[in-house]
């Protein structure tokens, strides 16, 4: 007779082990930016977005320039910006953030920031140094410099000229490979209270950085997800958590999953979503207001959910 009851014992102490990490919520698109507007409106391909409460701006980085749609149609209002290496031009922007009245564009083949006022369509350039990795975040540029092997993140507020605030080195070779001693580029970072927190794509991480140290955190992904082929691809800060977007690869099936997952400062996954999209698409950046999240893929689409 106790042979059952060792049974389940085990059992329990064997299920109680396993992740906790929460089901899968499966999130449909409520809407996405129609592809057969007119051709000269058409996106060639997304870097980056950003919102305000009007309007979502992507950068085209085809065309070199930032497109401009309505928050509530998606439809197509106006362009800001052209190709080219002149004042107020662009060669490679990847990054976009809104402040107020103005647009912060970061081009880094001609190494600089371009601040577009939304109103009067002015603009105010900025040089930044040359970079090993670059992204901007919070109106703050974060840099990723040095020796490949020991290099060290920066960050300056980008509001006011080229002011570094903060520093940290040999941050990131926490985040070295096994076969490659090179550090891995950092693809996106948000600020939440004093702290930073920085993705990576390849192989996946995510550190803390607070005061002159680095924390690298690990999460326990949900058993579907295939942990060799993660990337995460951009982060936010969202109601006092980590709001983590990203996909994965299932090699039998040919399918690409995205999913995003609401973190606490430790990395403990609160809520697990399945963003829902046609197969094959990725996702490549992304912006979040409220219970809104805009998702760009690689295909140049661009999609809205809620995240009620």
């Amino acid at each position: 007779m106790r042979l059952p009851y060792l049974l389940l014992f085990l059992s329990l102490m064997i299920f109680s082990g396993c992740s906790n990490v929460p089901k899968a919520v499966f999130l449909n698109p409520v809407d996405s930016l129609n592809q057969e507007m007119d051709e000269d409106y058409q996106l060639g391909g997304i870097s980056g977005i950003c919102m305000d409460n009007n309007n979502i701006y992507c950068i085209d980085d085809t065309e070199r320039n930032i497109m401009v749609f309505k928050r509530t149609t998606l439809e197509y209002t106006e362009s800001l910006g052209r190709e080219g290496k002149g004042p107020g031009e662009l060669m490679f922007p990847t990054h976009i953030e809104q402040k107020e009245d103005s647009l912060i564009v970061l081009d880094k083949i001609n190494r600089k920031l371009v601040k577009f006022n939304k109103v009067t369509k002015e603009y105010r350039e900025t040089s930044i140094e040359q970079i090993y990795s670059c992204i901007l975040k919070n109106n703050n540029v974060i840099y990723a410099l040095g020796d490949l092997r020991f290099p060290e993140v920066q960050i300056f507020d980008v509001t006011a000229g080229k002011n570094r605030i903060e520093m940290f080195k040999d941050v990131l070779s926490q985040m070295n490979t096994k076969k490659d001693r090179r550090a891995v580029p950092l693809v996106n970072a948000t600020k939440l209270g004093k702290e930073y927190y920085i993705v990576y794509a390849k192989p996946v991480g995510l550190q803390r950085l607070n005061g002159e140290t680095a924390l690298r955190i690990l999460i326990d992904f949900p058993d579907s997800f295939n942990q060799e082929t993660i990337q995460f691809r951009t982060i936010h800060s969202y109601n006092g958590n980590l709001l983590i977007l990203g996909f994965y690869h299932n090699m039998e099936r040919s399918k690409t999953t995205n999913f995003a997952l609401l973190c606490d400062r430790v990395g403990k996954i609160i809520k697990n979503y399945t963003l829902v999209m046609p197969e094959n698409e990725a996702i490549l950046t992304s912006a979040v207001d409220g219970t809104e999240l805009f998702v760009a893929t690689h295909e140049a689409k661009l999609y809205k959910y809620s995240l009620k």
